[in-house]
């Protein structure tokens, strides 16, 4: 067998997961409840208290800044999401507010991280002239005939808007990034993308993660790479179109959109041995989706048709583990590894002779001939070679 193929290992070793972002929450409510209602829609997250006691001067900002220092989020936790920094100010104290966002701005850009800041007012907000010093990440909201929760839940549904896919996982609660697919996945188990290797290659597990990048046709190959996140980190998954049967999979994968939180299905992988003699490891085969029909079979084509990237790794020079979906058995009983650029390639090449084939059984047609006239059909094929049709040449004598 020759020399594996590197062309898809580029694709293995995404950027890491962003650090958690720093928001700042302005509620000039008594108790700040609007920040701890977004803390329960958010989940496990942390909130660090403004205090507003002594002026906002030069020794302030330092004990703030000092105070965001000691934050120890770098490493991605289970139970920690984003930071949450609120203060209780009033409308009027326009001037605090911002320089209590620039400092933390600024922090979190020298952190590493993201930064948006929020401004919950009761009558009256940023002033238009000052609404640029808070930052593109910003956003100005009256509260006075809204709900708590409608407060918390607007917020919320901003972050989305304003902060990458890739950040989205540090909003999301554990439970929904967890939420796997039992009805058309039920054997499949939960598996968090970092903890893939800790599977065996035929395991069936599932993930669920955001959608980080729109799929894309990787060129000089029928498949179809994009990028997911989960809060263990990132990962690349391809889909390989296999034909007419994977058509429907390929346009479900296609209609991802960057920010979808998606349960998807790992094919099965197979392990293909080879030497002079091919040597086979037993796998129980069974066609995928035999025991369902329906919707439920388009839904199993889709999970079967999902496989993650990094799972096509060599085993030595006389291993591989191969998606189920790319190994044929032959006549012979012996499993071998679909090419599916050779196999689209010959169908293509097949097709073009006979085309070809057809073209020369033709035979043109005869005319009568006439008392006035005898005319006779000559034909000949074109003298350029490029020129399929055939040209008709009428002689008369």
């Amino acid at each position: 067998m020759g020399k594996k193929s590197n062309r898809f290992l580029g694709f293995t070793s995404p950027p890491s997961l962003p650090r958690h972002p720093w928001i700042y929450v302005n509620d000039p409510t008594t108790n700040t409840p609007h920040v701890s209602s977004l803390k329960g829609i958010i989940g496990d997250c942390s909130i660090l208290h403004r205090s507003n006691d002594g002026d906002a001067n030069f020794e302030a900002r330092e004990r703030l800044a000092a105070s965001l220092d000691t934050l120890k989020d770098d490493a991605f936790g289970a139970g920690q999401n984003v930071m949450l920094i609120t203060e209780n100010l009033a409308d009027s104290k326009t001037t605090d507010k911002l320089e209590t966002a620039t400092t933390i701005r600024e922090q979190a850009i020298k952190g590493g991280r993201n930064f948006a800041s929020v401004n919950l007012y009761l009558q009256d907000g940023t002033k238009e002239n000052d609404k640029a010093t808070w930052g593109p990440n910003h956003l100005e909201l009256a509260i006075t005939n809204m709900t708590v929760r409608e407060v918390a839940q607007k917020i919320y549904s901003w972050l989305f808007t304003v902060l990458s896919p890739t950040e989205h996982v540090h909003l999301l609660p554990i439970a929904k990034l967890q939420a796997v697919d039992k009805q058309h996945f039920a054997d499949y188990d939960y598996c968090a993308i970092a903890d893939t290797k800790s599977h065996s290659k035929d395991a069936k597990i599932q993930f669920v993660a955001v959608i980080v990048t729109k799929p894309v046709v990787i060129p000089n190959t029928q498949r179809l790479q994009w990028t997911v996140a989960d809060k263990s980190g990132l990962g690349n998954f391809y889909f390989q179109y296999r034909g007419d049967t994977s058509q429907y999979t390929w346009d479900w994968v296609l209609a991802l959109r960057p920010g979808d939180i998606k349960a998807l299905p790992r094919m099965p992988m197979i392990q293909v041995k080879e030497s002079r003699r091919v040597r086979i490891a037993k796998f129980p085969l069974r066609a995928a989706g035999s025991a369902i029909s329906g919707v439920g079979l388009a839904l199993k084509t889709v999970g079967h048709g999902v496989a993650k990237l990094g799972d096509i790794t060599s085993m030595g020079k006389s291993s591989e583990w191969v998606p189920s979906g790319d190994v044929v058995v032959a006549k012979d009983g012996k499993m071998k590894k679909i090419d599916w650029s050779a196999t689209f390639e010959k169908e293509s090449k097949d097709r073009t002779a006979k085309v070809k084939a057809a073209m020369k059984k033709e035979t043109p047609p005869k005319e009568k001939h006439s008392e006035a006239e005898s005319d006779r059909s000559t034909l000949r094929w074109s003298e350029y070679e490029n020129e399929k049709a055939i040209i008709s040449e009428k002689e008369f004598c």
